[in-house]
């Protein structure tokens, strides 16, 4: 890109972002997989084409393990933390959407908001990270009833195992 050319909109999001990706060893066909996106949004985002929506964002700072102030920092430059609120660490409310659970009376829970217990477990790993998929007994045709399936990097899996075998003590 020459000097009279506009620089992308996004530009020190996506330089911010590519920075701690170089940094933490990761391509971008990795980064891709990590988030399940396709390598093309990756490219936009760190060209700074694109901004990545602020779930997105958040998948992208858990893939990249970055410390609670080079999250902010990110959060900041994309838009999704308040720039008067970064020292604090306050939410804009696109993030408060993600993090900060809303207070429901115990009669008003929704499916959504109740506690979903699994029987089953599946695993799926590949080199750019994991999948697994929480089982409920079968449908009515006799298929596995999936009730979810979250998608996490290898550090992420490793550090879920610590936390359980802690917890499990």
């Amino acid at each position: 890109m020459n000097s009279s050319e506009p620089m992308p909109e996004h530009h020190e999001l996506g330089a911010a972002i590519n920075a701690h990706r170089i940094a933490a060893s990761k391509t971008k066909e990795d980064m891709a997989g990590a988030i399940e996106v396709e390598l093309s949004v990756v490219d936009g985002i760190l060209k700074g084409d694109q901004r990545p929506d602020a779930e997105m964002l958040e998948l992208i700072v858990s893939y990249l393990s970055l410390r609670s102030n080079e999250a902010n920092r990110i959060r900041k430059i994309s838009g999704y933390l308040q720039t008067e609120d970064a020292m604090s660490g306050a939410l804009s409310a696109d993030l408060q959407e993600i993090f900060v659970p809303k207070p429901v009376k115990a009669d008003s829970l929704s499916d959504s908001d109740q506690i979903l217990y699994t029987d089953v477990v599946h695993v799926v790993a590949s080199s750019q990270g994991v999948v697994i998929s929480f089982i409920q007994g079968l449908d009515s045709e006799g298929n596995p009833n999936v009730i979810s399936r979250v998608g996490m990097s290898h550090k992420h899996v490793k550090s879920i195992i610590e936390v359980l075998k802690r917890s499990l003590g």
